[in-house]
């Protein structure tokens, strides 16, 4: 007497769809970190970007204002002096502030982009026109505006050299920057006493010291866009 054996059932398929469903729940995963962080790297680059275009706009604007107080403090030294403004550039003239040789932001001595002659610091009565702070608002309590003004002699005054002004002409070059301040709207220095700045903005401007002379365009001789000191 045979026996039938009864039917063998079918493997169970479960732990293979459970291992299925852990892969793709994984994966998902993953797809999201990723998005996520890449939304996040975006986002953070177009804020730095922002904050960068903001930095080089003041820094621009804070330089085209120097320039036009420089143009003016030129401007009226020359008159009061025949039209000479070889004491502005002649390091052996002191008007009762000695010039800092070291290079510009510790000391007076600057050099612009595209180099040429070296510029030093606006000084007219004891006066250093440097690190002028912009006392407007930006819309941020913690920055400001913020110009340093230079003169150096024109390239084409061969005779005059560095220190001299034989052809009645000079070059105000402005450096603008935007500037953290304290809550007195007192720039914020680092060591040496150098700013806390952002991006710098460049501006150069010939300007012809005869009672009836007038300034030439704007950025002579330098690099127009300025430089990139970088966003601190």
């Amino acid at each position: 007497m045979s026996r039938s054996r009864p039917p063998r059932s079918a493997p169970s398929r479960r732990p293979s769809a459970r291992g299925s469903a852990l892969i793709t729940v994984i994966l998902v995963a993953l797809v999201l970190t990723v998005v996520g962080l890449g939304i996040a790297y975006f986002a953070s680059t177009e804020d730095k970007t922002s904050g960068n275009t903001e930095m080089a706009r003041v820094g621009f604007y804070a330089a085209e204002a120097g320039l036009r107080d420089g143009e003016a403090r030129v401007s009226d030294f020359a008159q009061l002096n025949n039209s000479d403004a070889t004491e502005l550039i002649d390091l052996t003239y002191s008007s009762g502030a000695a010039i800092d040789a070291r290079p510009w932001p510790a000391g007076d001595v600057y050099t612009p982009p595209g180099g040429g002659r070296p510029a030093y610091v606006l000084e007219i009565a004891g006066t250093k026109y440097r690190d002028i702070v912009i006392p407007q608002d930006l819309g941020n309590p913690s920055t400001r505006a913020m110009y340093s003004i230079f003169v150096r002699n024109n390239e084409e005054d061969t005779a005059g050299g560095n220190n001299a002004d034989t052809d009645k002409k000079i070059n105000i070059v402005v450096v603008g920057q935007m500037v953290l301040v304290d809550p007195s709207t007192k720039a914020l220095v680092l060591r040496d006493g150098v700013p806390t700045i952002g991006i710098t903005k460049v501006l150069e401007e010939q300007l012809y010291t005869e009672v009836e002379g007038s300034a030439t365009a704007t950025q002579k001789g330098t690099n127009v866009g300025g430089t990139s000191s970088g966003a601190k």
